[in-house]
C-alpha cells in the first residue's frame, strides 16, 4: 500500500491554487520522477477545481497510477481548502479520506488565515506538522489506530477524526466545535457504542430534523438506543413523555393554573431552603445567621427537588420517607454518571458496566415509590402529577417510573441553570449586582400575592436576562436525540446528506450558541445586554428556537419550557433575596449530558430567615 502524494489547494472555481505539496516518489526511477511529479500536480490540481466546496470525489488517476481522493472543506468567512490525496488501489480509503481531514485542520490551525487568503499563485508553504503527518500515514495500519475510524466513508455525512472520540470526554463542546471546521456541520461520530449523525449550527438543517414525524425520525427510539431504557425504563422512555406532557398541558400551562402555582412553587422553595439549613444547623438558628455550605449546585439541587415533590406530587412522600430526597440525589447522580461514561465505552462494555447495574438501582427505587403512593396522600396534599395518576388510573408500578422520570426532568436541569446564574451574576459589575438583588426583593413581595406572578417575573428583567444568556451559554452538547425509521435526505445551502436508516441524530446545542455568525463576534461570553433578551410576550424564550436550541424545536419542544425559567428566575431571587456569596467558582465543564456544570463544588455562604 503506497501513499504517493498530499497535495493542499486554495480552492478556485477556475483554477485552483497550490500551498502544500507532500510526495513520496522514491519507488519509481529517479528518471521517471520528473515526468511523473507534472503529471501528479496536473491532474491533482484538475480534480481538486472539479470539487466543489462541501464535496469530496474519488477519482482513478491517469495511467493506473491509483486513486485520488478529494475533499473541498469550505470556512465560513474564509476561503474553501482542498485536499488531494493519491495513493494506490490497496489503500484504505478511510484513511486516505482521515489525511486528507487530518491535514486541512493543521492548515487551517498552523498558517495563518490571511496568507491562505491572500494566495494568488502557487506557493510552496513549509508545514512541518503536515510533513510529519504524511510521513505517519505512509503506514496505514498506524493511521487506523490514530483515528480509529471504524467504518467507512461511503455514505452519508463524513466521519469526524478519531482524535475527537479521545478528546470527547475532556472537552465534549471542543470537540464538536472542532469538527463543524473541520468536516462541516453534518457529520459522524462514534458515541454510546453507535455512530451518530451530528447536526451543528445550520438552522435550516435542524428544521428539517426536528419537523419530521415520530415515523420517520423518532425520539422515543433514540433515547432507548443510548441506554435509557436501562436508566430511567421502558415506562418512562415509550410511555412517561406522553403522560408529563398530557399533565402540563392540562394542568400547569394553562395561563390561570401557572399564575396560581407559581407562588406557591415559590414559597416551596423557600421552605426547602430553611429545611435544608436547619438540617445542616439545627434548630434556634436565627436570621442573622449564615449558613456555609460546600456546594451552591447540591444546595440548589436539594431545594428543586423538594419542592417538586411537595408541590407537583405530594408532600406526604418526604413527611414519610425522609430519606427518599437523598435516595433520588444519589440515583440521578449515578444516572448521570452512567451517560457520561455510556457514550465514551463500546456497547459491549457499557451493558455490563453501567447500563444493567443502574437497572437493578432504578427497579429498586421504583419499588421504594410505589409502597409511598399506594399510601394514602390528603386532600390538599395532592399536587397536579398525583391528581392525574389517580383520575387516570395508572397502575402503581408504572406512576413510581413516572415519577423517577419527572424528577428527573422537572428538576435537574433547572437546578443546574440557577446555580449557573448565580455564578455568573456574580462575575459582573456591582451595579448589576444590586439591581438584580433588588428584582429579587420585588418578585418575592409578588409571589406572595394571589395574582400577578407572570407579571413579576417580566418585570424583573436583570433575573430574566441572567437566565437566559445562562441558558444560552451552558446548553447542552449533544441533544435532541432522533432515531431515522427511514432515510432522510437533508439539503441546505452549504449541505447536501442522505442520512440512513437506523442512524441517531443528535443537535450540537452549544456549537450554535458559539456560532460568531448566529449570536455575533462575542459569542462565547456571557452578556445581559444582547438585544434578544429585550423582546418578551411571555415568559418563555423570546428567541427562535433554531438560533436558542436549549429547549429543542419542533415536534420535540420542551413542554416545560416556562416552567423551568420561572423556577429559575425565582430560585435565583431566593438566593440573593439570602445575600448568597460565592467562595470560589470552578471553571464551567460540559462533560455530563445535562447544562454544562462546573469543574468542582462552588462553596456558598448566604444569609438565613428565622427558623421555627
Amino acid at each position: 500500500m503506497k501513499l504517493l502524494s498530499l497535495i493542499l489547494y486554495r480552492w478556485q472555481e477556475d483554477n485552483s491554487v497550490e500551498l502544500v505539496n507532500c510526495e513520496e516518489l522514491t519507488s519509481f526511477s529517479f528518471f521517471h520522477r520528473g515526468p511523473l511529479r507534472e503529471h501528479i500536480k496536473f491532474h491533482s490540481r484538475l480534480i481538486a477545481t472539479r470539487t466543489p466546496p462541501g464535496q469530496r470525489q474519488s477519482i482513478d488517476f491517469d495511467q493506473n497510477l491509483g486513486k485520488c481522493y478529494s475533499w473541498s472543506h469550505p470556512e465560513a468567512g474564509g476561503s474553501t481548502i482542498t485536499a488531494t490525496v493519491l495513493v494506490d488501489g490497496e489503500y484504505p480509503m478511510r484513511v486516505a479520506f482521515a489525511l486528507a481531514a487530518e491535514a486541512i485542520r493543521i492548515l487551517r490551525e498552523t498558517v495563518p488565515k490571511d496568507t491562505v487568503e491572500a494566495a494568488k499563485a502557487d506557493m510552496a508553504i513549509n508545514s512541518p506538522e503536515i510533513q510529519a503527518l504524511f510521513a505517519k500515514f505512509q503506514n496505514p495500519a498506524e493511521a487506523d489506530k490514530l483515528t480509529k475510524i471504524e467504518k467507512d466513508l461511503e455514505e452519508g455525512p463524513p466521519l469526524v477524526s478519531g482524535s475527537c472520540g479521545g478528546r470527547y470526554k475532556e472537552d465534549p463542546a471542543g470537540c464538536i466545535r472542532k469538527q463543524e471546521l473541520l468536516v462541516g456541520k453534518i457529520f459522524w461520530i462514534n458515541l454510546a457504542g453507535r455512530r451518530m449523525v451530528v447536526v451543528g449550527s445550520d438552522a435550516e438543517a435542524m428544521k428539517q430534523v426536528a419537523m419530521q414525524p415520530a415515523t420517520v425520525l423518532s425520539a422515543q427510539r433514540a433515547v432507548a438506543e443510548i441506554g435509557f431504557e436501562y436508566l430511567l425504563g421502558p415506562a418512562n422512555v415509550y410511555r412517561g413523555t406522553t403522560f408529563h406532557k398530557r399533565v402540563l398541558k392540562e394542568e400547569v400551562n394553562p395561563k390561570a393554573k401557572l399564575e396560581a402555582l407559581l407562588p406557591i412553587f415559590s414559597q416551596a422553595l423557600s421552605r426547602a431552603l430553611d429545611d435544608e439549613a436547619g438540617a445542616l444547623m439545627g434548630p434556634g438558628t436565627t436570621s442573622d445567621s449564615v449558613l456555609a455550605h460546600p456546594d451552591a449546585f447540591h444546595l440548589v439541587r436539594r431545594c428543586i427537588l423538594r419542592a417538586t415533590l411537595d408541590v407537583l406530587v405530594s408532600p406526604s412522600l418526604l413527611h414519610r420517607d425522609p430519606s427518599l430526597l437523598s435516595a433520588l440525589m444519589t440515583f440521578q447522580d449515578h444516572v448521570e454518571d452512567a451517560t457520561a461514561k455510556a457514550a465514551v465505552l463500546p456497547r459491549l462494555l457499557s451493558l455490563p458496566l453501567c447500563l444493567w447495574p443502574m437497572a437493578l438501582s432504578r427497579r429498586r427505587l421504583a419499588g421504594r415509590l410505589r409502597r409511598l403512593l399506594a399510601g394514602d396522600a390528603p386532600d390538599g396534599g395532592r399536587g397536579p402529577w398525583l391528581r392525574a395518576f389517580q383520575s387516570e388510573q395508572v397502575p402503581l408500578k408504572d406512576a413510581a417510573e413516572f415519577l423517577i422520570g419527572l424528577v428527573f426532568a422537572a428538576h435537574k436541569n433547572p437546578a443546574i441553570g440557577a446555580a449557573q446564574s448565580l455564578c455568573f451574576l456574580r462575575s459582573l459589575d456591582g451595579e448589576v449586582q444590586e439591581a438584580a438583588t433588588a428584582e429579587a426583593t420585588k418578585l418575592l413581595a409578588a409571589m406572595g400575592q394571589e395574582r400577578g406572578a407572570e407579571e413579576a417575573l417580566l418585570a424583573a428583567t436583570t433575573l430574566r436576562k441572567c437566565v437566559l444568556e445562562t441558558m444560552r451559554v451552558t446548553a447542552h452538547t449533544l441533544g435532541a436525540l432522533r432515531y431515522a425509521n427511514a432515510p432522510l435526505q437533508i439539503e441546505t445551502r452549504t449541505s447536501q446528506v442522505t442520512i440512513p436508516q437506523g442512524a441517531t441524530i443528535a443537535v450540537a446545542h452549544n456549537s450554535t450558541h458559539t456560532d460568531t455568525r448566529v449570536w455575533g463576534s462575542e459569542a462565547s461570553e456571557f452578556r445581559l445586554d444582547r438585544p434578544e433578551w429585550a423582546r418578551h410576550e411571555d415568559i418563555s424564550s423570546p428567541v427562535d428556537p433554531y438560533k436558542l436550541t436549549t429547549f429543542s424545536q419542533g415536534v420535540h419542544k420542551c413542554p416545560g419550557e416556562k416552567f423551568a425559567l420561572a423556577v429559575m428566575q425565582m430560585m435565583m431571587a431566593i438566593l440573593l433575596a439570602r445575600d448568597s456569596r460565592l467562595v470560589h467558582v470552578p471553571k464551567i465543564s460540559f462533560e455530563r449530558a445535562t447544562l454544562a456544570q462546573r469543574e468542582g463544588p462552588v462553596p456558598v455562604t448566604l444569609r438565613l430567615q428565622a427558623l421555627a
